[in-house]
């Protein structure tokens, strides 16, 4: 049997040497050398494999990110969607009560825009009211005023006698005959023109009501007053009195005169 002999280093280190030679003045089989290193080391070196382990272990992860973000994102924009219907939702709500709101302010400005024309027509009818009652007070005043006149030149044609008892249903003819009485007895010659008119004057029902004579001249009437003061003077113990108008059943009284007010 024949015994091998074990190499010496320095047959190794020159063995290595020959091989390096070799590989340097090679290309080609230093290129193919060192891809069988590496492919060994690929295969066989626990740091590829853990390296494979953890590429395997970041794509299971990148994996489970994905998912879960791709999960929150739907949720998140399910949430979102169902958020801006309700908005839209509301928005249209929202755009349906202004428009009521605008219907509704566009009818009031209408209805404004009608009052103010009613006001303003109400304003002018009262302006021109006001314009007319002025000038009806003015004539009212003026007819007032000739209205006194009046009466103040009536007055001086009129006389006021008091104390004559009445008749019950008293007529104006019965009245004449007792101023028609009184001129007799004052010696007074009238014509019945000049009597325009004679009335009693309202007064108290258990009282004679007095008398108001109107003259046509106020001559007529200072000459009656005067001839009724002289009658009085000459006859002091019978002066003028109810007895000198023949009323029958009426009390003796004397008989006043006066300037009437109206």
């Amino acid at each position: 049997m024949a015994t091998q002999r074990t190499p010496l280093k320095t047959d190794l280190k020159e063995k290595g040497n020959s091989e390096m030679s070799q590989a340097d003045t090679d290309p080609e089989t230093d290129t193919n050398t060192r891809s069988r290193r590496a492919k060994r080391r690929a295969v066989y070196s626990p740091e590829v494999l853990n390296s494979i382990k953890l590429d395997s272990t970041l794509n299971s992860f990148k994996l489970d990110i994905t998912e879960h973000m791709t999960q929150l994102f739907t949720t998140f924009q399910a949430n979102q969607d169902a958020k801006f219907s309700t908005l839209m939702t509301d928005i249209n709500v929202i755009k349906q009560e202004v428009k009521e709101i605008r219907y509704f302010n566009e009818e009031t400005e209408k209805k404004i825009n009608v009052l103010s024309s009613h006001y303003e027509n109400v304003l002018m009818k009262s302006t021109t009211l006001e314009s007319d009652y002025e000038g009806n007070c003015a004539k009212i005043k003026h007819l007032e005023n000739k209205i006194e006149d009046i009466n103040r030149q009536s007055c001086a044609y009129k006389i006021e006698m008091r104390n004559i008892p009445s008749k019950s249903q008293e007529s104006t003819q019965d009245l004449l005959q007792i101023i028609d009485a009184v001129l007799k007895t004052l010696k007074i010659d009238a014509q019945p023109t000049e009597i325009r008119n004679v009335r009693r004057l309202p007064g108290k029902p258990d009282a004679p009501r007095p008398i108001v004579l109107e003259l046509a001249t106020s001559t007529l009437r200072n000459r009656i007053i005067q001839e009724a003061r002289n009658f009085n003077k000459s006859n002091t113990t019978q002066k003028l009195n109810t007895s000198h108008l023949l009323i029958a059943g009426s009390p003796k009284a004397s008989i006043h005169w006066r300037k009437p007010n109206i």
